[in-house]
């Protein structure tokens, strides 16, 4: 804990170290101006190269503050808890700073707290929902308690021989879960990730490139608080396909240990002008996760295979001062293959150990998409902006498949919003942040061809089916925010805010299980 408590203190008083290095001294930071500085910083918001970002000159601002998170509904997948709140304490900031030949360093550093109430069909992961399929699973809901620190850091140093620029980004997450219901598990969390980059200017253009590893270990052990009990669980391999077991005081497979491992590269393309700034990117990442069952004598559970692929295109374009039009699309494909193993135990005196005889890919979940974002913002008001206003339209393909027996899940959504903000102004030290928003979902076709052997269980109907049902599921979200700002503090530059804002959610289909949530955030802090 006290490891936790100088991390947190340390994060707190990175931004405010950095203050005095800061390339201006004239600019006032508010949600809205910093809003508006990351949106017109390319390589800083759509680029996972460091380097890049000494390309956007990016003004230096910090915050520091605290946030409140409710969601509340029947809404949500199966694994996701009916009625969540957390809170977090978050903090970040830098820029491009002067007292350092123009080197550009920036930090972040967050702490959350979570609980989800009646989750369901999880007993061994922190998030159930990022992607592995081998999992295990209880039919109790219960309580989750979850906490996590995530701290990134992002730097470039100031251009060579006018040309060459490197940079780095690196991150780093520990967390823990814990679930309050027999089966209870205690799953720990711990990543590291770094992005070394380099990017060459010629002119107006400038070509960049960057490498990505991370290492991500995640493991718990479900065990029973009431002694002398058994409890029924189910070891699943993909959904709808799953193994009966239980978990008692003489259970031994309880654990489960996610090792993973990931490489990437990716590739930029900017072109600049006085008027128009343009970043076009891609980037392919492959992680392999295995998944065992101890750590004296492991069973290989299943292997992930995860490929993804994306390329981008953000634009920035600014006819006069007062206006500014932003694009941005992007389309990606993930691709998660599920091995699995035949193993035999060798129980030899100088062996004792399982041996894999055979392994195959047994299963495949896929992900394609369009996302695209037109916006227009007026900018009158100095470092910030009058208003906002856009159309956000996306599309998703989802395809699931266990080969034998074949099974197989095919989803297709495209979804439409807008949204729109007005920065009320009342005078130089105070301001009023208010914004809108909509979207559609609809659903353009779902098939499921399940041949299995578990169609009449609970696990398959309230836990398989009814996730297919979720993602199939159109609905109507309405939602807004409001912030208000005191300014000119900190020697003119800084602020305090409040802010609160909050959706509504209503299901279109499958109103027989589902009907609408709601999702809510509130905080408070400073900004210089």
């Amino acid at each position: 804990m006290i490891k936790y408590s100088y991390i947190k203190l340390t994060g707190c008083l990175v931004a405010a170290a950095l203050a005095p290095l800061c390339t201006s001294a004239q600019r006032i930071n508010t949600e809205a101006s910093v809003e508006r500085l990351k949106s017109e910083s390319l390589q800083f918001s759509y680029s996972d190269n460091a380097s890049g970002i000494q390309l956007d000159q990016m003004d230096y601002y910090s915050q520091v503050g605290l946030g409140y998170d409710i969601e509340k509904g029947s809404f949500k997948r199966a694994q996701e808890g009916e009625h969540n709140t957390g809170y977090r304490f978050f903090t970040d900031g830098g820029g491009t700073m002067k007292a350092l030949k123009g080197a550009f360093i920036w930090g972040s550093f967050e702490y959350s707290r979570d609980q989800l109430r009646d989750a369901e069909y999880n007993a061994s992961l922190i998030d159930p929902l990022r992607g592995t399929p081998f999992f295990i699973a209880d039919t109790y809901k219960s309580k989750w308690i979850n906490q996590l620190y995530d701290m990134t850091v992002k730097a470039a140093a100031p251009k060579l021989w006018d040309r060459l620029i490197f940079g780095i980004e690196a991150t780093y997450q520990n967390g823990q879960g814990a679930k309050q219901h027999d089966p209870r598990p205690l799953v720990s969390l711990s990543k590291f990730e770094i992005k070394p980059g380099v990017t060459v200017t010629l002119g107006k253009h400038a070509i960049g490139a960057n490498y990505q590893y991370y290492s991500r270990r995640e493991d718990g052990t479900a065990s029973n608080k009431i002694s002398m009990s058994t409890n029924p669980v189910y070891i699943f391999n993909f959904p709808g396909f799953y193994v009966d077991a239980s978990i008692s005081s003489s259970t031994d497979d309880n654990q489960r240990i996610y090792n993973a491992n990931c490489m990437g590269v990716g590739g930029q393309y900017s072109f600049t002008t006085q008027k128009l700034r343009l970043l076009v990117s891609g980037k392919y990442t492959r992680e392999i996760e295995d998944v065992t069952n101890s750590y004296t004598t492991p069973k290989m559970v299943g292997t992930t295979r995860d490929e993804r692929w994306s390329i981008g295109l953000n634009a920035v374009y600014k006819p006069s001062k007062e206006n500014t039009f932003f694009l941005n699309a992007a389309y990606g494909d993930r691709s998660i293959d599920g091995i699995q193993y035949v193993q035999e135990w060798d129980n030899s005196f100088e062996v004792a150990k399982w041996i894999i005889k055979s392994k195959s890919v047994r299963s495949n979940s896929s992900k394609a998409g369009f996302e695209g974002r037109l916006q227009y913002m007026r900018t009158t008001r100095g470092d910030s902006y009058n208003w906002t206003a856009g159309v956000e339209f996306s599309t998703e393909k989802l395809s699931d498949i266990y080969y034998f027996p074949r099974s197989t899940q095919d989803i297709e959504n495209c979804k439409i919003g807008i949204f729109g903000r007005k920065n009320f102004i009342f005078n130089e030290k105070h301001s009023l942040l208010v914004g809108i928003r909509a979207s559609y979902k609809m659903n353009n076709s779902s098939d499921i061809d399940y041949n299995g052997y578990k169609a009449d269980t609970k696990c398959y109907t309230d836990f398989t089916l009814r996730d297919y049902y979720y993602l199939g599921s159109g609905y109507a979200a309405f939602g807004g925010e409001i912030t208000y700002s005191f300014a000119r503090l900190f020697k003119g530059r800084g602020s305090v805010f409040a802010a609160a804002s909050g959706d509504y959610v209503r299901a279109d289909d499958h109103r027989d299980l589902f009907d609408r949530r709601f999702y809510a955030n509130f905080k408070i802090g400073l900004m210089f």
